[in-house]
């Protein structure tokens, strides 16, 4: 089957993100097992994917939190899938 169905398409954000978060933890010198908090600029094309798969999210990158915020000042920039995005990585 190769029609894309909106789950389809939400966990591919899901997985892209992880994708960009582990690049982050691995530029700022995270160790492989380092717990961290999560906060992503707010975005109404990708929230919803990323809260439906908020659990696999959070045991991939070892995040403590994932919170989503109306203004974000610092952080790192991303794209998922055609979305921009900021995003702070913090260690716990």
């Amino acid at each position: 089957d190769i029609i894309i169905t909106e789950t389809l398409k939400q966990e591919g954000y899901a997985r892209e993100f992880v994708n960009k978060v582990q690049s982050i933890r691995k530029d700022n010198g995270f160790e492989l097992t380092d717990k961290v908090e999560v906060f992503v600029s707010e975005n109404e094309t990708i929230q919803e994917s990323f809260m439906k798969f908020k659990d696999y999210i959070c045991a991939e990158i070892l995040a403590e939190k994932l919170v989503f915020v109306p203004d974000l000042q610092q952080g790192t920039q991303i794209e998922v899938n055609d979305a921009t995005l900021k995003v702070n990585v913090i260690k716990k």
